[in-house]
């Protein structure tokens, strides 16, 4: 299992490691683009599905919610069309 580093103790947990990496370049992409602090990253809760969120610290906006979603799992479409609203 891959783990991300947090500023606490606690860690994210990937069974995937193909999806711990895709993750990780993709949130290193972002972080930049949208002032986020991924050493703050933390689970932020789970459901039923094969969904996960995360809560990291934004310099601009205190913290944001990230939902993570395997494409072949999830449609994330309706999720995004919320997102843009």
């Amino acid at each position: 299992m891959n783990y991300l580093p947090t500023a606490q103790a606690s860690h994210v947990v990937w069974a995937d490691p193909a999806r711990a990496q895709a993750f990780a370049v993709w949130l290193a992409s972002t972080a930049t683009q949208h002032g986020l602090d991924p050493a703050s990253l933390l689970l932020a809760s789970s459901d039923a599905s094969f969904r996960r969120y995360f809560r990291i610290a934004s310099a601009s906006q205190g913290s944001c919610i990230i939902m993570d979603a395997p494409p072949d799992k999830e449609d994330c479409q309706p999720f995004v069309k919320v997102a843009g609203l």
